[in-house]
């Protein structure tokens, strides 16, 4: 085990790359640009490339895209991407490699068909690249509330919860629930529909809309109030477990 001291910069906790292992992986690097050069099993070469995305540095950054260009898959491999074209020696090079990307599956990615698609596009759309978020604004009014949240999200758009709901920090299960479950972010307009019927509440409409998806977000519940027949309260809890998938409870209060 090396027993380097890891530097201030990595200990700092409000560091994204900080981790002790990336820190003691660092004085590797030469040795892993060697491993990823010669790798040519699919499984042990996309290892490589998860690694190298967390412990790349300006000063490698060129050395690394020589090292992989030949062999990027940008699906599987967009973190690395977009970490390179952060870097002025490897910008250019990586930002045109995005755009064949979204440019040869555009069809696809607009219609975020599949789990890898979803995290590259979310990924990307997080980017504050002025080319990226150009393609992004011709996405604002896709049919696809995935899609929406995305484009908005690269314009810059901020969201707020809308009138009578309320945000509850943390990704704890909701107290209770007398109902939960996991819907894809489109179903979410059938769910409040058939919990109308279930339970005899009322859903707000931001709900069953779906409209309400856009300011869901991982790290927080959104919360409303549901009255039913006499006397029964009740809230609806939603948060957003990736970007297509919601999480819903209903709890007695």
């Amino acid at each position: 085990m090396l027993r380097r001291e890891c530097p201030s910069c990595c200990r700092s906790r409000t560091n994204p790359d900080y981790h002790p292992l990336v820190c003691r992986a660092r004085p590797l690097l030469d040795d892993l640009l060697s491993w990823v050069r010669q790798e040519s099993n699919s499984h042990y070469l996309s290892i490589l490339k998860h690694t190298l995305t967390l412990v790349v540095t300006k000063r490698q950054a060129a050395a690394l895209w020589e090292a992989v260009r030949e062999k990027i898959d940008v699906l599987s491999d967009f973190r690395l991407v977009i970490k390179l074209a952060g870097f002025p020696s490897t910008r250019d090079e990586a930002l045109q490699v995005l755009h064949e990307f979204l440019a040869s599956r555009g069809w696809e990615i607009a219609q975020i068909k599949g789990r890898g698609v979803a995290s590259s596009i979310e990924a990307l759309s997080r980017m504050r690249e002025p080319s990226i978020q150009a393609w992004f604004a011709q996405h604002i009014d896709s049919p696809n509330p995935e899609m929406r949240v995305c484009a908005l999200r690269a314009s810059g758009v901020q969201f707020r919860i809308p009138k009578g709901f309320r945000k509850v920090r943390g990704r704890r299960d909701p107290p209770k629930p007398v109902f939960s479950t996991e819907v894809d972010s489109w179903d979410l307009g059938q769910v409040a529909q058939k919990l109308e019927e279930d339970y005899g509440i009322q859903v707000p409409a931001e709900v069953r809309s779906g409209g309400i998806f856009h300011v869901l977000l991982e790290e927080c519940w959104v919360v409303c109030q549901c009255p039913g027949p006499g006397e029964t309260r009740m809230e609806l809890w939603l948060r957003r477990e990736d970007l297509t998938t919601v999480e819903v409870g209903l709890v007695a209060t």
